[in-house]
């Protein structure tokens, strides 16, 4: 018998609702080395017309040890090569002069050397919302700066068009904001980890036997052997 069940499908939908591409925000602050010729940030956030939720990509490798191949993961990518987000432009060109702005205190467009990055990233959050406008989920990216913008088209016959700017962020990683993730702590993943051998005990080179707290997002490395006794056990 199929598990799907119309009935609880078309009552899932009437009870948690469908999220919707329209409703969202974003929000970001005025990058430091642009705060004494820029005020209104807020304007910038309200003229967004669209942009997308970050991607995530686990990076693996074909591993064979005996049989069929198998795969590895190795790292995480978080597509911080790009994300597009499209602005309305107002009459005043105040949103197309500051991301002319932006891009020039990454690269001095006079004598072509770059910027301390403290002067031109910023962090920058993409906020799904409900119908009630409330946050349902966000991802924050970090260190955030644009990287080009599109050209923008004129034409004499469009008398009914309007300028938009599509403006491509590059950043570091991103990171979601939601009631799931954020009861998830990765020190108590590792810890829930129990040998798969019978006899086997954890390997404290893998953080097993660490005390609470000892993650840290900053700094993320294999707790070292205190002992003479455990670094014999790990040769």
């Amino acid at each position: 018998m199929a598990n799907f069940s119309l009935k609880r499908f078309q009552a899932e939908v009437r009870q948690r609702g469908l999220a919707k591409q329209n409703r969202f925000e974003i929000l970001f602050p005025i990058p430091a080395g642009l705060q004494r010729v820029f005020k209104d940030i807020q304007i910038v956030n309200m003229f967004c017309e669209s942009t997308s939720l970050p991607p995530q990509n686990i990076s693996v490798k074909t591993q064979r040890i005996y049989g069929p191949v198998y795969q590895r993961p190795v790292s995480a990518d978080y597509g911080g090569e790009g994300i597009t987000m499209t602005f309305l432009l107002d009459q005043q060109m105040d949103i197309k002069a500051l991301f002319d702005a932006w891009l020039g205190i990454v690269v001095d467009p006079k004598q072509y050397f770059v910027h301390y990055q403290s002067d031109y990233v910023v962090p920058i959050e993409i906020m799904q919302l409900n119908e009630k406008d409330e946050i349902t989920y966000s991802a924050l990216l970090e260190d955030a700066f644009p990287r080009n913008y599109t050209l923008l088209e004129l034409n004499q016959s469009s008398t009914n068009s309007f300028h938009k700017l599509s403006v491509t962020f590059v950043y570091r990683r991103w990171s979601p904001n939601h009631r799931i993730t954020n009861g998830i702590t990765y020190s108590d993943i590792m810890a829930s980890i129990t040998p798969t051998v019978i006899g086997s005990v954890p390997n404290p080179a893998y953080g097993l036997e660490k005390e609470q707290g000892w993650y840290s997002s900053s700094r993320v490395t294999a707790p070292k052997p205190q002992t003479e006794d455990m670094i014999n056990g790990l040769l």
